[in-house]
Order: structure tokens, then C-alpha cells, then sequence
């Protein structure tokens, strides 16, 4: 889905900067910074930015953190291309990467829980640049079949 839409998401070719809420492991992330952007991704699994960095054969810097709860790390590409954030997606803010260009959420509504969501789309609407835009991958289901997560 992101190749195909990559030029609505940066029609001009201006996007400097993209975040990726609740990331995973998705190659997504060495993709767009193979295409020149700096990715941001957040996290809340260690293990799932340790096999992404191993995945992508890619080094890794590694820094304890404050402000995301009490396991808060970032985890950066040697290059400094890749910035992944290992927290709470909810305590996340601009004090720790300002704006962005670009949001590719591919997902996160569904590993949420409903209760949340209200505050993560605000989150995301401070995150993002005047004139940004948000790319989200959804999915239909009956929501009292499953509670997020």
C-alpha cells in the first residue's frame, strides 16, 4: 500500500521527515529512508526493534530515554536515517523529534484500545507539519469481537 500511494503522500517531493506510529518490525521503515527520508518510528516491544535492525542488517546505536515510560530507549541507524523509539506511543511528543512531513500508520487503530484512540489522533494531529499528510491502512471488523491489542 505504501508504494502505491507514496505520491499522495508526498506529492511535491518535499517529505524530508516521516513518522511510523506503533512500527513493529515493518522493512517499511529501511525503505523510505533508502528513499531519502528520515524515519521515526515508535514502539512498545524491544524485541520487535531488535529483529527489525537484524532484519534489515543494519547497526544500530542504542540510548536509554526518559519521557516514554519507564522502558524508553531510542535505537538509531549509524547513518542517523532510522530513529526508532522503544515507549509508549501515548507519551510520545514533539520534544522528541519536533514535527513531521508525513505519517504512514500501517494499522495502529486496530492494536489500540478504543478508549484510546480520541488521545492517539490527537497525538498524531500535534505531530504532523502544517500542510503534512496522513497516510492510515485500516480495516473493517466488528468491534465487540475484539477490545484493541
Amino acid at each position: 500500500m505504501l508504494i502505491k500511494h507514496l505520491d499522495k503522500l508526498n506529492p511535491d517531493r518535499k517529505l524530508r521527515k516521516i513518522l511510523i506510529p506503533l512500527c513493529g518490525k515493518t522493512l517499511d521503515m529501511k525503505w523510505l529512508a533508502e528513499q531519502g527520508l528520515v524515519t521515526v518510528g515508535v514502539e512498545g516491544v524491544q524485541q520487535a526493534l531488535d529483529e527489525f535492525f537484524s532484519e534489515a542488517g543494519l547497526d544500530k546505536s542504542e540510548t536509554s530515554i526518559t519521557g516514554l515510560g519507564s522502558y524508553g530507549k531510542l535505537f538509531q541507524s549509524k547513518d542517523g536515517m532510522i530513529k526508532l523509539y522503544c515507549g509508549d506511543m501515548l507519551q510520545f511528543s514533539s520534544s522528541f523529534e519536533g514535527t513531521f512531513d508525513a505519517i504512514w500508520d500501517r494499522g495502529s487503530l486496530v492494536a489500540l484500545d478504543r478508549s484510546d484512540v480520541p488521545r492517539y489522533a490527537q497525538i498524531l494531529k500535534d505531530l504532523l507539519n502544517v500542510g503534512g499528510r496522513l497516510l492510515v491502512e485500516v480495516m473493517g471488523y466488528d468491534l465487540d469481537s475484539m477490545s484493541g491489542q
